[in-house]
């Protein structure tokens, strides 16, 4: 619970710090975030993240062009109620469901 509570927000702290100092721990945090989230905009956001910092050919076709902004990561509840066709997809109780 407590790497959770972290993972939420190093994130927003990391922003203010200089950005060669803090992009390698920055990028894992989003990447954890946009992962655990497990949704399909978490998962392009995160490949797209990771691809055009890291990906050899991304990185050489990215030169001398702004970089993509990605959405902030959707995060899920610790526990939730799940229903793949259900207009919110998550219930964080039974009332809401």
């Amino acid at each position: 619970e407590g790497m959770l509570k972290l993972l939420r927000t190093l994130p927003k702290v990391l922003k203010f710090l200089p950005s060669d100092k803090a992009a390698d721990a920055r990028t894992f945090m989003m990447s954890f975030q946009y992962w655990l989230g497990g949704s399909p905009e978490n998962l392009e956001s995160l490949l797209l993240m990771v691809g055009q910092d890291y990906v050899g050919p991304v990185k050489e076709s990215m030169e001398g062009k702004e970089k993509v902004t990605m959405e902030e990561p959707v995060l899920l509840p610790d526990k939730a109620i799940w229903h793949p066709v259900a207009p919110s997809i998550v219930f964080e109780n039974n009332q809401q469901y």
